[in-house]
């Protein structure tokens, strides 16, 4: 006689185990996202310290900054700046470094002949290796954008042209408000105005720029709206100037009183543990109008490189 197999039924505990099964499934889940978070949240308090570490840095900065801007103005109004070159101290974490630049030794791009700026822009052109048809057309460009409204230059550039570039801009048909605004004249660039930014200016308002040693790239534009032949080359090497602004410390030219007291401060701040500030003020000591020591005509900012540093060297006027 065959024997029936015996039917079997689930123990009572085949459904806890699947259960279990689920449940510790759950946990380790629930145990990898709070390890994620935990490691999310870490890294989002390690990120919301450091900047506000420093936006602290950056307050620190500004504060330095105008401390520096009326500790420059003292020394040179009072004339007691410090020796033939910058202005060092230290403050808490803050290294700081002041070079006065006389602003009348640079070519105004709003009161220069047409003949000086075709100069400014040959010689920066041709310090960069680039052709004397970029010069030209730089030139021009130059000369359009202050011009009132009219034909254009031989090589320049009119509304047309700017929008035939894909440039957002027009020209002012008027004077230049602040340097930085030759950034937008059409086929400037960022190399092209590293070299030419340093040795204009919109401030003093004379034909041709005046004082003793001119900055190199300055006196090489002279020289050759006058004909000389000035090498632009050879006038760039002599400056040091870089096109990161990383320069060196160590070849900051010797200070030069200027005679209408208007002063490009160079102002670099260095943190210990942060990033540093570079900031250029134009001065101008004891302005005609009021009874003011200085009055601020124009302000520059910007980054230093991470590498940049200044000296442990402390020098105070008078001292």
């Amino acid at each position: 006689m065959a024997v029936e197999p015996e039917a079997t039924t689930p123990g009572p505990d085949s459904g806890g185990r699947a259960d279990s099964g689920i449940a510790l499934v759950t946990v380790l889940w629930f145990v990898a996202a709070m390890s994620a978070l935990a490691v999310a949240m870490v890294g989002l308090g390690r990120d919301t310290a450091l900047t506000s570490r420093y936006a602290v840095h950056a307050i620190e900065a500004r504060a330095a900054m105008a401390s520096a801007v009326e500790l420059a103005a003292a020394a040179l109004q009072q004339d007691r700046w410090p020796g033939s070159g910058p202005l060092l101290w230290r403050q808490g974490l803050l290294e700081v470094r002041i070079t006065a630049v006389p602003e009348s030794a640079k070519i105004d791009l709003n009161a220069s002949s047409d003949e000086l700026i075709e100069a400014l822009a040959a010689v920066t052109v041709a310090a960069l290796g680039r052709s004397a048809d970029d010069g030209l057309a730089l030139g021009h460009a130059i000369l359009d954008w202050r011009d009132p409204p009219g034909p254009r230059r031989l090589a320049g550039a009119t509304a047309e042209d700017y929008a035939r570039a894909g440039r957002i801009g027009r020209p002012r048909h008027g004077p230049f408000r602040h340097v930085a605004e030759l950034r937008s004249v059409l086929g400037m660039d960022q190399a092209l105005f590293a070299v030419m930014e340093e040795a204009v200016t919109v401030h003093h308002g004379q034909a041709e720029p005046e004082g003793q040693n001119l900055p190199p790239l300055v006196q090489a534009t002279i020289d050759r709206a006058r004909g000389l032949g000035a090498s632009a080359e050879s006038a760039l090497d002599s400056t040091g100037q870089t096109l990161d602004d990383s320069a060196d410390a160590g070849t900051t030219p010797g200070f030069v009183t200027d005679p209408r007291g208007l002063y490009t401060l160079d102002i670099d701040i260095v943190h210990e543990d942060g990033p540093s500030f570079r900031q250029a003020t134009v001065i101008w000591i004891e302005p005609p109008t009021g009874n003011r020591r200085y009055a601020v005509l124009e302000n520059r900012s910007g980054l230093l490189p991470v590498s940049a540093g200044l000296t442990d060297e402390v020098t105070w006027p008078g001292r």
